[in-house]
């Protein structure tokens, strides 16, 4: 069951991260509220290069698919 629900949270990521509509800062924030939500079923560690809000976001949506779509024991 978690799995199932940390897939829906991973799709709704991956459409923040490619809305091309919505701000970097924006979904910075929005990308952490998703984090709440995952860290509920799961944690992981990534690198946050604490660049610039893209970086941010994209940093933690790539260890968040590989997490999620590369380990069947979450």
């Amino acid at each position: 069951m978690s799995q199932v629900i940390l897939n829906k949270l991973l799709s709704e990521l991956t459409c923040l991260v490619n809305n091309e509509y919505i701000q970097w800062e924006e979904k910075y924030d929005s990308c952490w509220e998703i984090k709440n939500k995952m860290w509920k079923y799961t944690s992981f560690n990534w690198y946050d290069p604490d660049t610039s809000y893209e970086e941010d976001v994209l940093e933690f949506y790539y260890a968040a698919k590989y997490h999620i779509e590369g380990n069947s024991d979450v």
